[in-house]
């Protein structure tokens, strides 16, 4: 491109047309502003949020790339620019659910030392999650969604292991929280640790499936009780004072 400091009109013209076309001779690109990293997040974003609210209505199977699009108010073409493809936009919906729901764990882990207490408090940290975060609750932890297993040796796969790897590390916390329950406790057996966050984890799936589908609401008046009930029953079979 040819600058120079010209002062007259005619002579500025002509050098903006001899511009013009060494751009169409050589091929090239006009410059054109580039996007921060910022605004390229936010649409990221924008775009799995509009994703998140089809897969709640419609499920995994009525996900398309031309809905999401149609969703988030942008054209298919640019949607391609942010994802290649509705798994990756699903796995990416469920990686920023762990992610939310690993961020207030490590918190808890980090701030409580009694372990007994921590636990209760990561289970309502749990269910405050399921009842306030309903659509992507139900998204990672209720809707038959693809699984890593689905993924290996395609294009996706590295998508689905830090999913995957961000739901172990969620019941990681839960693990070692167990196995220092069970020392402080005196409980010899520390190989089932995985198991027993499980049995929780189940336990409190159930609370908040109950409690989204308004089924506990119903036929309990005194839900909130119940809750708190159900929260102390899951860490009393590791609590000495319970044990005693």
């Amino acid at each position: 491109m040819i600058t120079t400091d010209l002062k007259f009109p005619y002579f500025r013209s002509k050098l903006c047309q001899f511009n013009l076309v060494l751009y169409f001779i050589n091929g090239s690109k006009m410059p054109t502003k580039q996007k921060s990293t910022d605004d390229n997040e936010n649409v990221r974003e924008k775009i799995l949020d509009a994703a998140l609210e089809i897969l709640y209505e419609e499920g995994f199977a009525g996900l398309s790339m031309r809905k999401i699009a149609l969703r988030a108010k942008m054209t298919a073409a640019n949607l391609y620019n942010y994802y290649s493809n509705k798994d990756e936009i699903c796995l990416n919906i469920k990686t920023r659910g762990y992610s939310i729901l690993l961020k207030d764990f490590k918190q808890i882990e980090a701030q409580i030392e009694d372990p007994f207490t921590r636990m209760q408090q990561l289970i309502r940290s749990y269910i405050a999650f399921g009842l306030n975060s309903v659509n992507q609750y139900d998204i990672i932890f209720s809707q038959n969604t693809p699984k890593y297993s689905d993924y290996v040796g395609t294009p996706n796969e590295a998508a689905a292991m830090k999913e995957r790897d961000a739901a172990i590390s969620v019941l990681d916390i839960a693990g070692r929280t167990i196995v220092e329950m069970r020392k402080a406790s005196g409980q010899e057996d520390l190989d089932d640790a995985s198991y027993q966050a499980l049995r929780i984890w189940t336990g409190l799936h159930g609370i908040v499936s109950l409690m989204n589908n308004r089924f506990l609401v119903e036929v309990d008046p005194e839900f909130d009780y119940t809750i708190e009930k159900l929260v102390n029953d899951l860490v009393d079979p590791f609590n000495p004072k319970s044990l005693s």
